[in-house]
This record gives C-alpha cells, structure tokens and sequence, in this order.
C-alpha cells in the first residue's frame, strides 16, 4: 500500500483522549492516508485503544516500544515506517478537522514544485490572534527567517514531502522539539503557508506546555537553539548567533520572571556577545525587571 498520507502520532498515557484524536482522523474528507500510531510504553491503557482501532480499519498500523522514550523517538519510528508520499503529524491530545488532508492535497496540485506545507490551527477551538500582518495573508512563505524568535507553526500544522530527509531530535526533548525541527526543515524549504483552520489544539491541564517546571523549560529551549546551531554550518550559519542571542534573552526572561533572578542575569549577559542583542527589546526587559520591583512595573 501506497497511501498519499502518512499520518504520525506518538501516543504516551492518552487513554481517555486519543480515541477523539483518532476519530478526527478518520473522519477525514480525503481519505488515502495511512495512520501510523506508535505507542510509547504507556502505563495505562492507551495500547489498548489503539489496537481497538486497528481491529476496525486497515488504514491504522500500531507500533509499540518496549521503554518510554519520548515522542521524538516515537515520531522517527513513525517515519521509519511510513509508506505515504506526504508526512504528517498530530499530537495524541489533539484533533484534526474534516478539510485536514483534503487542503494539503489541493495545496500539493496547485503548487507541484512545493516540498513543505502548513495550515492554520484554533486553541481550544478559538483563532489565534497575530501580532504580525505577514501572518494575517492568506499564504505566505515561512523560511529560517521567521524561526529565529518564534515557531509560527506546530508540527500538528505541518504537512512535507518525503524526500525532506529532516529527522527528530534523538534525545527525549519534552517541549521545543518541534521548534528545532521546524528550523532544521527551514534551511532545506520553505514552507507554504495558507492561512486556513483545519486542526486544533485541546486545551487540558496535562499538556506537556502546563506540567513542565521552569527550569526545565529553560534547559530544553536552550538545548534545542543549541542542537540547531551545531548542526547548522551551512549558507544559513550566519542565523546562528541570532537565535542564540534571542533564545538566551527569552529563557533569561522567563527566569527572571519566575524569582530566579541570578540565573536570569547570566543569561542576559551571555546574549551580549552578539550585536543582534542590543535591538532586542527583550533585553532591556530583562534589566529592568533585575532592579525594579515588579509593583512598580504593572
């Protein structure tokens, strides 16, 4: 079987949610794909659903790990096996709506030279709101540039060829994986934006963005700016101290904000090795909150 889809999505203790996951993907309006869902050694009884679902229909395959590794590692398996032309991704705590495939595939007919795609997605059903008019254009091309201080997609959102030859990171990354990927899948395409709702992201207390403690937080953002920059010698290197700078004057923020003020100014004063830091306004931020009580800057 060839499908054109090949549909990824790690699963780790998502029993009483990924059922809706799945059902959203099946209830598709294109429907050649193949749903590739590789538990990860989930405690509870996640395993169980997802082979329920298999039983049912041919297009999903169930994958399992004999330890937890991470989703990383879960979505490399995934690509491992994958039989479909074109990749996706969905998180097991999240949900596509019915137009998902079919506006990729219009998207691939209409520009055949286009290797990369993304879509639009809702929080908890409601839009996201823009700070930048690029964002607001009904397509738009999305390069390394726009990920050096942001990640405007997530890899729910992503659709690419296979040819992509972009990897996960091989360690167990909880958050900011994706920022890394996107940024590594960058420097080979771009990516062809349109600016049309089709998945959606579950707001719940156990999303991995609401249970990670800060300092974790701090340590993953950094890990992932700096797994990018050694890997990134290229033409594009010349981005790397840019996003060193800005992720060492975001996490130093983040710090600061959260009482870890020491901590916080080693990160600051870090980031004043590139010259791109003086024109962040981030960085004054940062100082400021160093020295004036927080009463006083509400």
């Amino acid at each position: 079987m060839h499908p054109f889809f090949s549909i990824i999505v790690p699963v780790y203790n998502r029993a009483s949610l990924v059922g809706e996951t799945i059902d959203s993907i099946l209830a598709q309006s294109f429907t050649d794909f193949e749903l590739i869902l590789v538990d990860d050694k989930s405690t509870d009884n996640s395993l169980e659903v997802l082979q329920n679902y298999a039983k049912k229909d041919e297009r999903v395959v169930v994958l399992t790990y004999p330890e937890n590794q991470g989703r990383c590692a879960a979505r490399n398996t995934g690509l491992d096996h994958a039989a479909g032309t074109w990749i996706c991704y969905l998180d097991s705590d999240d949900w596509y709506y019915p137009n998902h495939l079919s506006t990729f595939h219009e998207l691939i007919q209409e520009y055949p030279n286009q290797k990369a795609f993304a879509s639009e997605q809702t929080f908890g059903k409601k839009a996201k709101e823009y700070n930048k008019e690029k964002f607001k254009n009904d397509l738009v091309a999305l390069g390394i540039e726009d990920f050096i201080t942001a990640n405007p997609i997530s890899a729910n959102q992503l659709c690419y060829h296979k040819s992509i030859t972009v990897r996960w990171s091989e360690e167990n990354i909880p958050i900011s994986e994706d920022w890394l990927f996107h940024r590594l899948l960058s420097i080979q395409t771009t990516i062809l934006k349109k600016n049309i709702v089709t998945t959606d992201v579950r707001m719940h207390d156990e999303r991995s963005i609401n249970v990670i403690d800060v300092e974790h937080f701090v340590k993953w953002n950094l890990y992932a700016a700096n797994k990018f920059v050694a890997s990134n010698q290229g033409d594009s290197s010349k981005y790397n101290a840019n996003i060193l700078s800005y992720i060492k004057i975001l996490t130093g923020n983040i710090f600061i904000n959260n009482g870890f003020k020491w901590k916080g100014l080693k990160l600051l004063l870090e980031s004043l090795l590139s010259l791109s830091s003086f024109k962040n306004p981030l960085l004054y931020k940062g100082f400021v909150k160093l020295f004036v009580p927080s009463k006083y800057l509400n």
